[in-house]
């Protein structure tokens, strides 16, 4: 990267007409800013200004890192590219000079927005008490200015990251309980009447730092804020406040208060399952799923069995009644009409029915039609069978031979062919379903959570890592999905086999106690068994040839081993694997787990769910 001139000053900044460029912009947010100064960088170097063109393209480069606040360390990462085509920057690109000239000039920068950017990047780079505090204050002066209740996660945002700067100072330095005067003073003027989740997620940040010196007050502002939510039959946004209504009650140390918010909050999956049965176009299938939820929550709070027991029923009675709504997915189609079809079943719906959607978009390859037409081709095509197969990894190793027997032969030639379909699912069906979804939201880890809260296949504590491994692969980082997901699936199935009775842990000849791994859970039979009878045999085998047949893609043990490099995280295997993931955390949604009475096979989502088309949000982050 090209080093910025160090001849360029001060007074060159100030007279470079940023202000303009910063006016021009719709939204006071840096969002807006990098572009903007791209775009006049290069009109300024065409017409022959390179020194005042280069001080617009560093400020673009400056605006244009989007702020990841899940990593408070790492808040910054480079953007592709600016508008001139070029590597966008990352905090650790800036050099000596940049950095000189940003901190004189960064005092007398008046927008706050552009002016939390440059004294954020700073502090990062230098960690100058006084750069921060000057970061904080510009950080609270943007989110004044960003205040818009039916739009709060830009205001949040700076908020946010306002409070993690003071915070990493410590909570004694004053420029912490400023951050923290002014969330109690939004409270206050809000009082519990905005009609989004603004004053929760203030409320929560308050909470996760236990400050605060008016719990009682904000107590009874959520639980207004939960209850002007039933009322209007959001149940996501009555749910949260009654979650935040029961953590203040927790903080104040009144139990009985903190039970009575938590079985509200248990009580709106109820309410939500009668809802979706209610209208003009009821939905069983839907209803199910809330159901589920409700069950798992009642379940948490405990002394709740009666309640439970009349859920149970009525969920079966649901269930039942679910199985017209599912409708056969199409025949065959090229790659091109599947990707148009794919983009389309996703298009124009709120995230969480979108991200159904895509979960259920199709079927995993039906197990008996692959072993059907492997038998078949081992009968027409013998020339493999006469020259034996052998399997390498990566070091070039043999991890596999073409097995003698004629079962183990044909699961071997199962797995290779499965491995094929996956590339075409993820090609023609997965990708352009998922890149159809981030076109249209704008999606944190946040948004996924409510998704696997009181989700049965979750275990309790692991809420936050399921998250963040199904954020990552829909946002294409399959690299972090791959490595907190084959861990999480493991104790997801020992979760299900436990619940269920089976015992997954074994002992060793010194009679060490060991949880049963993926290698025991996806092959030996007394777990199988259980395992296909709750999720079906199609599922537990895609499972089983993704992660460890070394015919198949055998990610688990590759990952485990150190063996894949960067690139073969972004493969069709690993994308699949995040699909079927995604798929299995979101079948408690709709209630396609249930064991049928007689041969006990678990419903399979064989069919896809028809959905009706909703308005698209052209602003995914205004709530």
């Amino acid at each position: 990267m090209e080093a910025f001139p160090e001849d360029i000053t001060r007074q060159d900044f100030l007279q470079s007409g940023w202000e303009a460029v910063v006016a021009g912009c719709k939204e006071p947010e840096c969002e807006d800013y990098w572009f903007a100064f791209g775009k006049k960088a290069t009109e300024l170097i065409e017409a022959g200004d390179e020194r005042q063109g280069r001080i617009h393209m560093l400020l673009c480069q400056l605006t244009s890192m989007p702020l990841n606040l899940d990593r408070p360390l790492e808040p910054f990462r480079p953007r592709w590219s600016t508008p001139r085509g070029e590597r966008s920057l990352g905090p650790d690109d800036l050099d000596e000079n940049s950095l000189n000239l940003i901190a004189s000039v960064v005092p007398d920068v008046g927008d706050p927005e552009l002016q939390a950017r440059l004294a954020d990047l700073l502090t990062l780079r230098r960690r100058n008490y006084r750069t921060a505090d000057l970061a904080v204050t510009a950080y609270l002066a943007s989110a004044k200015k960003l205040e818009a209740p039916d739009r709060w996660p830009p205001m949040v945002d700076r908020v946010v990251r306002a409070l993690q700067i003071a915070a990493s100072f410590g909570k004694r330095a004053q420029s912490f309980p400023r951050v923290i005067a002014y969330i109690e003073a939004v409270l206050a003027q809000l009082d519990g009447e905005d009609p989004l989740f603004l004053s929760a997620r203030l409320m929560e940040l308050l909470q996760a730092h236990r400050v605060g010196d008016h719990a009682a007050e904000h107590a009874q502002r959520a639980a207004k804020q939960a209850e002007r939510a039933e009322a209007s039959a959001e149940w996501h946004r009555a749910r949260t406040y009654w979650q935040v209504t029961a953590t203040w009650f927790r903080i104040l140390k009144q139990p009985t208060e903190e039970r009575a918010a938590v079985l509200r909050e248990a009580d709106t999956h109820v309410k939500q399952a009668e809802a979706a049965v209610a209208g003009d176009t009821p939905s069983y299938m839907h209803a199910s799923g809330f159901l589920t939820f409700g069950i798992e929550a009642y379940r948490k709070v405990g002394n709740t069995d009666e309640e439970v027991q009349r859920l149970v029923a009525r969920l079966l009675d649901y269930q039942a009644r679910s199985t017209a709504e599912l409708i056969p997915y199409g025949a065959s189609l090229d790659i091109s009409e599947w990707v148009a079809q794919a983009e389309k079943h996703v298009q124009g719906k709120p995230l969480e029915e979108a991200l159904l959607a895509l979960a259920f978009i199709a079927d995993p390859h039906k197990v008996s039609a692959l072993r059907a037409k492997v038998e078949e081709n081992r009968r027409t095509f013998i020339f493999h069978r006469i020259m034996p197969e052998v399997r390498l990894n990566v070091l070039g190793r043999v991890i596999a031979r073409q097995p003698e027997s004629e079962d183990e032969a044909l699961q071997a030639d199962m797995d290779k062919d499965l491995t094929r379909f996956h590339s075409v699912h993820v090609q023609a069906i997965v990708e352009p379903a998922r890149t159809q979804i981030l076109s249209e939201h704008a999606i944190g880890i946040r948004d996924i959570l409510p998704l696997v809260h009181n989700n049965p296949f979750v275990q309790p504590g692991a809420e936050y890592i399921v998250a963040r491994a199904l954020h990552a692969g829909l946002t294409g980082d399959f690299l972090v999905a791959v490595h907190l997901l084959t861990p999480q699936l493991e104790a997801s199935l020992r979760h299900l086999l436990s619940r269920a009775g089976v015992i997954a842990t074994g002992f060793d000849a010194a009679g060490i106690q060991n949880e049963g791994g993926l290698n025991g859970l996806l092959v030996r039979s007394e777990y199988t068994g259980p395992l296909t009878r709750l999720l079906g045999e199609d599922f537990v085998f895609h499972l089983r040839c993704l992660l460890i047949s070394h015919w198949g893609a055998n990610l688990r043990n590759d990952t485990s081993h150190g063996l894949l490099d960067h690139d073969s995280f972004y493969s069709a295997p690993a994308c699949y694997l995040w699909w079927l993931s995604l798929r299995f955390y979101l079948l408690p949604v709709l209630g396609l787990t249930k064991q049928r009475s007689g041969s006990g096979e678990a419903s399979q989502a064989e069919t896809r769910r028809g959905t009706r088309q909703v308005t698209v949000r052209k602003r995914p982050r205004t709530g």
